[in-house]
């Protein structure tokens, strides 16, 4: 093909007579010819200095014969006397070729459970593994061996596919170049002999065969093919029609107008066609069709994956020849069983005793067993993700926003001059309680700063009125002494808590505890609990410092209403 092109430069000259325009657009096309094919010269000869060196490279180097060395017959004879003698008297004394055969017990029990049949033919029909562990099957170490050969030459494949793949790309668009710059040697022979259906004949006939040999080469969808249709078509009716304004016009005016944007085309389409041959992965350009042909043992499942998802988002209008054409059993069969083994071994499952030449017997026990240990494996991040989801949420929950934080402190200064106040007024009581002062003066509270006492003997007991409002539980404590059940003299201050703790009526027990009651937001029941008034001490529990007497309370309901009845009467 490149002495072919190259013969133009010398043979294939244009007539005297053909116009400046015309001749650049036939050394333009010819020069690109030329430059592609040269360039899949090099990158063919680089390809095969490669795979020539690998070759010599893998004969010498990584492939070695299988010949045992002392270790290697000293363990195996060891390994089979150890277990030649756990085999015990009987196997040690059995005759050759006169014993049972193995697996009959097996086959016995097969039959006889069928219920019909012959042990001989149910004999002749089963598969008996006579394999020994520790003695190198031929078949199987072939078997394998040969599976070994077909992906190390795929691994090797890789250091000079990339030169093949683009020595076919170059192809294609130099051959597509040589068809254009024939055509444009043939529009100047029919134009300087005036020959007008010549000329538009011999255009349309090399279009035709340069579209469809980029058709051939190319999987296009409908947009890249209404695209690759414009840019190899247009430069060609271009310069007909300037050939043809110049034949009737005897002006190259409008030729060389047309020469311009003939040029542009051109670059467009050179550029079009690079484009196609790009592989953005590191992979060889899928795009053409001879590159298919390269991945003689279809293992290159990433190309096959992209070649799927391409076939998916777009029409394409081809089907690739690789998938065309079917792999072969055995290559099927290797490349499930690597693929099953890398994604097991991605999981963390050691699939180093693994191998191809089980039967399907030992390939089902295996898969249960790498079931069983993918199954714990996943129990076992299930646990720690669970463990990892409680520490973050008890986390979350522990922690307070500024805002939050600067609330609670507010709420702890407020229990604290709550819990204070109540501190000294159940100490006046114990005086009262204890014949301390018969004068009983009501303490200043926080809306009854003229409050004046009353001069009578009696005892006093705390109640808590409640009144809530916006959510919000406002509780009066009162401190009433009783005379001859009449209200002589209250004091009050308001508490603001949270609804849930409803507290009711407040019974001052010994030391300094006292006895509060709240009502359970899931029972709706009340439940006691126990406020140290000098510690701000709860306890949900009898504190230890408390006895049954203690609690009991010293001032019952009806005395409380009592109360409650005189306060009103007073106000």
């Amino acid at each position: 093909m490149l002495a072919f092109t190259g013969g133009f430069f010398y043979e294939g000259r244009v007539p005297q007579g053909t116009p400046g325009w015309l001749v650049w657009l036939y050394l333009l096309s010819l020069g690109s010819a030329v430059l592609f094919l040269i360039l899949s010269i090099i990158f063919a000869i680089h390809a095969s200095i490669t795979a020539q060196t690998f070759a010599v490279r893998l004969l010498t180097q990584w492939l070695r014969l299988p010949v045992p060395g002392r270790e290697n017959i000293n363990a195996t004879t060891g390994i089979g006397a150890v277990e030649y003698e756990r085999g015990g008297v009987a196997e040690m004394l059995r005759i050759p070729v006169v014993g049972r055969v193995p697996g009959i017990k097996e086959v016995g029990r097969e039959v006889r459970r069928q219920g019909g049949g012959r042990l001989e033919d149910a004999l002749k029909e089963q598969e008996i593994d006579m394999s020994n562990a520790y003695v190198r099957d031929e078949l199987v170490g072939d078997y394998n061996l040969f599976l070994e050969h077909f992906y190390l030459f795929y691994q090797l494949q890789q250091h000079w596919q990339g030169f093949d793949a683009y020595t076919r790309v170059c192809m294609v668009i130099g051959t597509n170049q040589l068809l254009h710059a024939i055509a444009y040697m043939g529009l100047a022979y029919f134009m300087v002999n005036s020959h007008l259906w010549g000329v538009w004949s011999f255009i349309l006939i090399l279009d035709a065969f340069a579209m469809v040999h980029v058709h051939m080469n190319i999987y296009t969808n409908t947009l890249e093919w209404c695209v690759m249709m414009f840019l190899c078509s247009l430069p060609l009716i271009m310069a007909a029609i300037g050939a043809t304004v110049q034949m009737f016009d005897q002006s190259t005016h409008v030729a060389e107008w047309l020469f311009v944007f003939i040029c542009l085309l051109m670059f467009c389409w050179i550029g079009f066609l690079g484009f196609m041959g790009i592989e953005t992965d590191g992979g060889v350009p899928t795009r053409y069709t001879a590159v298919t042909s390269i991945d003689i043992l279809g293992l290159d499942e990433k190309v096959q994956e992209r070649e799927e998802e391409d076939l998916h988002k777009q029409d394409k209008e081809e089907t690739p020849v690789a998938k065309a054409v079917p792999a072969a059993p055995v290559i099927r069969q290797a490349h499930t069983f690597r693929k099953t083994k890398e994604e097991l071994k991605k999981s963390g499952i050691d699939t180093s005793h693994f191998s191809t030449a089980k039967s399907a017997s030992e390939h089902a026990s295996d898969a249960v067993d790498a079931c069983e240990r993918l199954e714990k494996a996943c129990r076992n991040t299930e646990d720690s993700l669970q463990k990892l989801l409680v520490e973050w949420e008890m986390s979350t929950e522990c922690s307070f926003t500024p805002g939050q934080e600067k609330r609670l402190k507010q709420l702890r200064m407020a229990f604290n001059s709550d819990r204070k106040e109540l501190a000294r007024l159940v100490g006046e009581r114990k005086k009262l309680v204890n014949g301390g002062s018969d004068v009983v003066r009501a303490p200043n509270g926080r809306f009854d700063d003229d409050a004046e006492g009353e001069e009578s003997p009696g005892r006093r007991i705390i109640v808590f009125v409640i009144d809530i409002v916006d959510g919000k539980c406002w509780i009066d404590v009162r401190v009433v002494l009783i005379v001859e059940n009449l209200c002589s003299a209250s004091c009050a201050y308001q508490l603001s808590v949270h609804h849930h703790h409803l507290i009711t009526i407040c019974r001052v027990c010994a030391g300094h505890w006292v006895r509060l009651e709240f009502t359970d937001d899931n029972t709706n029941q009340k439940r006691p609990y126990f406020l140290n008034v000098h510690t701000s001490e709860i306890s949900y529990t009898v504190p230890k410092d408390l006895s049954a007497d203690q609690i009991k309370a010293e001032d019952g309901p009806d005395a409380v209403a009592v109360v409650l009845q005189g306060f009103e009467e007073q106000v």
